[in-house]
């Protein structure tokens, strides 16, 4: 029997996890309404949270899953956290290349596992929007080494669930040994240091 659309977004958050709770909290905290995931392949969750979501990614099935746009619409009515009106846009594109997406517009940028968006699509964030990241391939130490992103805060999770904090920053970002951290080694290896603290999603703000 072959799976629907919407199958296969639910396995797919089934076996990564849906980050809902994690898009709820930044959105609610920082009052976004916009948002864009380049890199996202079919993680659609962002859009429970946020009324207008821009989608980045080349990937075939990706491609293939955001074609089904009413079976994503009928998901989305159904599932939101919010009262108004959803829009959602997907272009399937590399997003190293320039992108369809407006400059300087979304409140929202999310880097998850997919390589270096924090430089590549920096332009399509506004000034004090926020920037989403972790570790895997490197980007959230490129954001914090970045003099264009200030380092706010960080996801921890508590008996509340999902919080953001912004105490003592200080201690995230410092390896375990004095050594100074080589950028052009993590932009070759696409990997993150292994940091004395570590957690696994960290905010910025776009500075300019």
């Amino acid at each position: 029997m072959t799976k629907s659309n919407m199958d296969l977004y639910l396995e797919y958050i089934n076996k990564r996890g849906s980050c809902l709770s994690v898009f709820r909290a930044i959105a609610d905290k920082y009052e976004l309404k916009s948002g864009i995931y380049p890199g996202s392949y079919i993680h659609i969750t962002p859009s429970l949270c946020l009324s207008e979501m821009y989608y980045v990614d080349s990937d075939k099935k990706a491609i293939a899953f955001f074609k089904h746009q009413n079976d994503i619409e009928a998901y989305l009515d159904k599932n939101k956290c919010y009262t108004t009106a959803f829009d959602f846009q997907f272009e399937g594109a590399d997003f190293t290349k320039p992108l369809g997406a407006k400059r300087g517009y979304y409140d929202l940028m999310i880097s998850l596992y997919s390589g270096f968006i924090s430089l590549h699509c920096k332009d399509y964030l506004r000034k004090g929007g926020v920037l989403l990241a972790n570790d895997s391939h490197g980007d959230a130490t490129l954001a914090f080494y970045d003099p264009d992103y200030a380092f706010i805060g960080v996801l921890v999770e508590s008996e509340k669930g999902i919080e953001i904090s912004g105490d003592t920053l200080d201690r995230y970002f410092k390896m375990k040994s004095e050594k100074k951290v080589d950028l052009d080694k993590v932009k070759k290896q696409m990997k993150g240091p292994n940091y004395r603290n570590q957690v696994e999603y960290y905010l910025f703000q776009k500075k300019v």
